[in-house]
């Protein structure tokens, strides 16, 4: 079985695939920056309803980011641990890899997001100004990613991640372990 981690998102996402990349179950929750304290009980739940144990697990795909350093840093966290504890491969999707169509948004602050055009341009940040301004010349109406309170009426977001097929239409490359996608660097100190 293979193991599908993504805490990146507004909803949380885990689910099981078969070894043929066919959905098998999943589960949604809201960590809502609690993603320290509730993925791996999630994870657990998911097994046993599964009738899954970890010695089941044949590979562990996450979404490695961008995103809120807390989910990042446990998602992580928990796929390399999961991979080298039961040595098993690894892959990481990014969470614009999760939809198929252009432009994609993901909150990053207050004052700013994380922004990609199209397929062939890079992740930019930008503030929530700029934002509306280039939505509005473009005569945008339609993004992908997450609802952000500030777009102006009139533009669509469609936030669903079909997670029956998310895996069978990528090409993932299966390490030993993968790194964090930190766009910007944690405000820690």
């Amino acid at each position: 079985m293979i193991l599908f981690i993504n805490t990146i998102s507004l909803q949380s996402c885990i689910a099981l695939y078969d070894s043929h990349l066919d959905f098998v179950w999943n589960t949604f929750w809201s960590a809502k920056g609690n993603e320290s304290s509730t993925l791996i009980p999630h994870i657990e739940s998911l097994l046993q309803a599964q009738w899954v144990s970890y010695d089941d697990l044949s590979h562990v795909v996450v979404v490695h980011g961008p995103g809120s350093f807390t989910g990042v840093r446990t998602s992580v966290l928990v796929a390399n641990t999961l991979a080298y504890t039961l040595n098993i491969p690894v892959a990481s999707l990014g969470y614009f890899d999760l939809f198929n169509d252009y432009p994609i948004v993901k909150a990053s602050s207050k004052r700013d997001v994380f922004f990609q055009k199209s397929k062939w341009e890079s992740i930019e940040i930008v503030s929530n100004d700029d934002l509306v301004s280039y939505l509005g010349s473009k005569s945008i109406s339609k993004i992908f990613g997450e609802m952000l309170d500030f777009l102006p009426e009139g533009v669509t977001v469609f936030d669903k991640i079909n997670y029956e097929t998310i895996l069978s239409d990528r090409n993932l490359i299966w390490l030993d372990r993968i790194e964090p996608l930190y766009i910007k660097r944690p405000n820690i100190s």
